[in-house]
């Protein structure tokens, strides 16, 4: 296959979009990684390091070269350096993890966050919340996670990002391969590809390194907001346990992985705010069970935590019964074991029990 540079590929997947918005996508590229845009490296470690810059300043950038590195090369050209091999032990330890902060408020505002605009009743609320959620993610994965589960910062931000994903991948490599040799869409599948989208805010982060941390978006937050922030912190910090549990990053299928990620954590968001039982927290808890319903025939990743309830799926996530959802946990717990090997943990994710 032709090696292609990455300008592009980005093209590709901003065939729908202005000029000007491609151009600065192109640019943040250019600015990041700089003007050598033939990306096409073999080196997993310039990978890795080309996808934390690009994730630090833009998701979708980096998204975009996930696929990038995906379709370039096959999965035995990228392993991870140090990705637990099959068959041997987990990494899981609190010995392993990264350098935790110790000190200062566990949940902060960004320092840009004028005075006048910082909720401390949000902030309070989630510092208090936060052990709770510890301790919740500790009594569902026992006799998995190997000791403490640590804190990390929780930082409030006033960005308001958002995030667009694509909900039929079969669609876009059907594009993608035809831009790939220069033939011209024409203006029904420009329609196609219009259509393919789902745009979405962005509640938080959850960024790894050194010292890891979580963002919390608070302009982005809908009502009930407490609620709310409660579901969306439970989500990060299950990013967190899963980054480490199983060395993220070494994924050699993205879209896979993603998926993955997505579904245990808004899995675990929604067991959270269900466990907390009350009449906002369950609606935040049906709102999520609505999404994944509304999008489980499509490539959405989040819509894939469904798939840890067996079939046939109920219209309403209070209809489960506790022996259902007990079930639903279990494979949840059993998906999280595995996913240090991502595609036997995907696998049994698919599986319908």
């Amino acid at each position: 296959m032709r090696k292609i540079e990455f300008k592009e590929f980005l093209a590709l997947f901003l065939a729908d979009s202005s000029v000007d918005f491609y151009n600065s996508k192109l640019n943040t590229v250019k600015r990041i990684l700089g003007n050598d845009l033939d990306l096409v490296v073999s080196d997993f470690n310039e990978i890795i390091k080309a996808k934390k810059l690009l994730a630090a300043e833009d998701s979708y950038v980096r998204k975009v070269f996930d696929y990038y590195i995906s379709y370039h090369y096959a999965p035995d050209q990228i392993r991870p350096v140090s990705a637990t091999p099959h068959g041997s032990k987990k990494k899981s330890s609190a010995a392993q993890l990264p350098r935790i902060f110790a000190q200062g408020p566990i949940v902060q505002y960004r320092k840009d966050v004028p005075l006048h605009k910082r909720d401390e009743v949000l902030r309070s609320a989630l510092e208090n919340e936060y052990g709770t959620i510890i301790q919740y993610a500790m009594d569902i994965l026992q006799n998995i996670w190997e000791g403490d589960m640590p804190y990390i910062p929780v930082y409030l931000s006033k960005k308001q990002p958002v995030d667009e994903y694509y909900i039929d991948m079969k669609l876009v490599d059907e594009i993608r391969k035809k831009l790939n040799i220069g033939i011209v869409l024409t203006d029904e599948e420009l329609d196609r590809m219009r259509e393919n989208k789902i745009r979405q805010d962005v509640l938080g982060r959850f960024f790894p390194g050194e010292q890891p941390y979580i963002e919390i978006y608070f302009n982005n937050l809908s009502n009930p907001y407490l609620e709310r922030a409660n579901n969306c912190l439970a989500h990060e910090y299950m990013h967190f346990l899963h980054y480490y549990y199983a060395v993220q990053g070494g994924a050699v299928n993205p879209f896979e992985n993603e998926k993955l990620n997505e579904a245990l954590a808004d899995f675990f968001g929604m067991l959270y705010s269900h466990r907390r039982g009350t009449p906002k927290d369950l609606d935040v808890g049906e709102d999520e069970y609505w999404a994944w319903i509304r999008w489980q025939n499509t490539d959405w990743p989040y819509a894939y935590a469904l798939k840890f309830f067996k079939k046939p799926y109920k219209s309403k996530l209070i209809d489960y019964s506790f022996a259902e959802m007990d079930a639903a946990i279990k494979k949840m717990r059993n998906v999280f074991k595995k996913t240090a090997d991502p595609a036997t943990a995907f696998c049994v994710l698919e599986k319908n029990p």
